[in-house]
């Protein structure tokens, strides 16, 4: 008689959750505090693990940020309530090789940097995840908002998650095949933040009302100008604006993204804007090209770095769709 398959675990593994060992990734936030408690309520062999990813001194002191000191705190209240084990790993040095002094040299080169994907990228998914296979981890959990889907040719399949606005598939569009299939992301099929919150309160979790991080973790206030300046010295020397129609104009706020009026017309000034939006996009020996509003297009974007695992061969331009992620109407949104 053939002995019965043994039924997979909620992470997808043939043996008991007692047996199978899952490496959380804890920011500190409510996110991945839930994924962790989640996971030892079940009966999980629960490791947390926390980066310290910045100056431990600037961090202490910041608040809404992922991987700062207060945040780093309250990881380890979690793991002390639901009675699982919690390290802090220090790769503050890696942190600004692989993913700071890029932000600053792209930033100043007109782009617009997303400093969180290189994280993912370089650190998160790539130093971290072999931290977990050191460990003898059978896999590595975070609470990114999307689903790990297996495919009909039984390879894992990265998929948006249920709650279209707290949607993160974008952050780890370079993620790899091997990467994905060690990884889980047990929030991607929740409804929302609230069932996040909820389940936050439900575990006794002391970040259940935590707010969301807002900034870039080693942007205090989100001001990069500061950070760039500090990082670049003399990035923030005067530059001059170029009209296209002859003349120039001299700002403080060299490789800055601003919308601004000069002589009664609306310009885009500078840095990501152009880039994104104009017909003029680079800096050019310390000058910043002007472009009037009605002359940005809108129809065209050009991409880069695409990924896909059994992507067919693409045309050199094509129609698509896309969703813009982060919007500014005289403040700033993030979703």
């Amino acid at each position: 008689m053939m002995e019965t398959e043994k039924a997979l675990n909620s992470l997808g593994f043939a043996k008991s959750p007692a047996e199978t060992r899952v490496v959380v990734a804890m920011s500190g936030g409510v996110d991945s505090s839930v994924v962790a408690a989640q996971l030892a309520e079940e009966g999980y062999d629960v490791v947390g693990v926390t980066l310290q990813l910045y100056d431990h001194g600037a961090a202490l002191a910041k608040k809404g940020a992922c991987c700062a000191g207060l945040d780093i705190h309250d990881a380890r209240r979690v793991a002390d309530t639901m009675g699982f084990p919690h390290y802090v790993l220090d790769y503050e040095n890696l942190f600004k090789d692989a993913v700071i002094d890029e932000f600053a040299d792209s930033y100043l080169a007109g782009a617009t940097p997303v400093p969180c994907i290189r994280c993912n990228e370089r650190v998160k998914f790539k130093d971290l995840l072999e931290t977990a296979r050191d460990l003898e981890a059978d896999c590595m959990a975070t609470g990114h908002y999307i689903q790990r889907k297996v495919g009909a040719s039984g390879k894992a399949e990265l998929h948006r998650a249920a709650d279209a606005e707290r949607d993160q598939s974008y952050f780890l569009f370079s993620t790899s095949p091997e990467q994905l299939d060690y990884l889980r992301f047990p929030l991607g099929h929740l409804p929302s933040k609230d069932a996040t919150r909820a389940l936050a309160a439900k575990y006794g979790l002391s970040v259940a009302d935590k707010p969301d991080s807002q900034d870039i973790c080693f942007v205090p206030n989100g001001n990069y100008a500061s950070v760039i300046e500090k990082l670049r010295p003399g990035a923030a020397d005067p530059g001059e604006i170029v009209d296209p129609d002859g003349g120039g104009f001299w700002v403080s706020t060299k490789g800055s993204s601003t919308i601004r009026s000069v002589n009664g017309a609306v310009w885009a000034l500078g840095g990501s804007v152009l880039h994104f939006m104009s017909c003029a996009s680079m800096w050019t020996h310390g000058r910043s090209w002007l472009a009037q509003k009605k002359c940005w297009p809108n129809a065209m974007c050009r991409c880069a770095r695409l990924t896909g695992w059994e992507m067919q061969p693409l045309a050199a331009v094509m129609n698509g769709r896309c969703r813009l992620k982060y919007a500014r109407h005289g403040r700033r949104e993030k979703r």
